[in-house]
């Protein structure tokens, strides 16, 4: 008989880990038991969960008709149409109304009687496009009018005359005692050089307004023949200092306002401008 001894610490680790293991897995398998033997709720799977959701483009509009419009009832039966159950879900089967796009209702009140002692009714017309209109399109209240945006009519001679701002002093255009040199080139046959014409007193017609530069005295030259018609000219070869002065003093001639004695034969004249410029500016 061997003698007793009692188990070192190592031998009840080892024991006591083994005892536990095995309670473990005795308690999962008891867990796992209980929980199979427990009974479960059927499924049950519909056939609206079963579906897919209508899209909202196929499903047609439907439309209440008023009563008035509906046939009248017969045998007893009712105008009003039941609504489906389930108009999302169910296929449209029942009679729906005519979309008014499509086919609209024609309405079945009778056509107003006409009366023969009403005169006919005059026609329609748009009233005339005014003068003020642009393409077609009648002008908007408030705007200009077109005479107003359209250019003026160029300002006259004698109103240009009277306008301070139309005075524009150039005193290189001025030939001075030079003057005599491009004359000659005028003379016709049977003149050494042109006669000399009577002073053209030209009117100046800013009053008393002065200039910056006070008008210089200039030469008019022009040719006539026995009728007095101008063969050449008249033309300005030495200026006033002022290109609108200048246009007065041949405005004078071709009006007429300035004469030359009748000759036999054809002449050439020089004439001196001399503006009639206010004393109290010199």
């Amino acid at each position: 008989m061997e003698p007793f001894s009692w188990p070192t610490p190592l031998k009840l680790q080892k024991q006591s880990r083994s005892r536990l293991f095995g309670g473990l897995i005795a308690c999962s398998l008891l867990a796992h038991g209980l929980l199979l033997g427990l009974p479960w709720p059927a499924v049950e799977f519909s056939q609206e969960a079963m579906e897919p959701p209508p899209d909202p483009e196929s499903v047609m509009d439907v439309a209440i008709l008023p009563s008035e419009t509906l046939p009248p009832p017969t045998n007893g039966e009712s105008t009003l149409a039941e609504p489906p159950a389930n108009p999302a879900t169910e296929a449209p089967s029942s009679a729906v109304a005519p979309s008014s796009e499509s086919d609209p209702i024609e309405s079945t009140a009778p056509p107003p009687e006409l009366n023969p002692n009403t005169p006919p009714t005059p026609p329609v017309t748009e009233p005339p496009l005014s003068s003020n209109s642009i393409d077609g399109l009648p002008s908007e209240p408030g705007s200009a009018n077109l005479s107003e945006t359209n250019p003026s009519t160029p300002p006259t001679l004698q109103e240009r005359l009277q306008d301070v701002t139309a005075y524009e002093h150039d005193g290189t255009k001025n030939l001075g005692d030079n003057t005599f040199i491009i004359a000659q080139d005028w003379a016709v046959a049977g003149q050494p050089f042109p006669d000399k014409a009577d002073v053209m007193q030209l009117p100046y017609e800013l009053g008393e307004t002065c200039l910056n530069n006070p008008p210089l005295r200039g030469t008019l030259m022009v040719v006539v023949d026995a009728t007095g018609h101008f063969m050449r000219g008249p033309e300005v070869i030495s200026s006033t200092g002022y290109s609108i002065l200048d246009e007065q003093a041949k405005a004078m001639v071709q009006s007429r306002e300035y004469t030359f004695s009748n000759p036999d034969e054809p002449r050439a004249y020089s004439v001196d401008i001399e503006v009639l410029y206010p004393h109290t500016c010199s």
